[in-house]
């Protein structure tokens, strides 16, 4: 070799590497969030598919289909009797729309008793 090249050899000899710190925790996060961008992205374009299709389905008027009612032959009478639904029983005291309506009607001290079973002592020994 010529001797600019043994100097150039030399120099390159001499010259250390920077010292280069890794956070490892950062390093694994950065690795972490490049690995699942692609997944990210494949849900981004997902909703923004059903965000599109839902659009367009609200956006569409809705297909109203005419069915034709049946007529019926000359000279025949149709009758409909309805007859009224039969009373529903009352719902009972203890339940929801009871008690708003006590509470509405009345104010807290309309509430009915509550049916609660009497306490009962408990020792410690009873219980393990």
């Amino acid at each position: 070799m010529s001797e600019p090249m043994n100097e150039f050899e030399a120099a390159l000899r001499s010259v250390k590497p920077a010292g280069a710190r890794v956070d490892a925790v950062e390093a694994a996060f950065e690795a972490g969030r490049r690995a699942a961008a692609s997944q990210v992205r494949a849900w981004r374009a997902a909703a923004a598919v059903m965000l599109l299709i839902g659009g367009a389905a609200w956006l569409v008027p809705g297909r109203t289909d005419v069915v034709p009612t049946p007529q019926s032959p000359p000279g025949i009478v149709m009758t409909v009797v309805q007859t009224p639904p039969a009373p529903l029983p009352p719902p009972p005291a203890q339940s929801l729309l009871m008690l708003q309506r006590a509470v509405r009607e009345g104010g807290l001290d309309a509430l009915p008793a509550s049916h609660l079973p009497s306490p009962r002592k408990v020792r410690a020994d009873e219980t393990l």
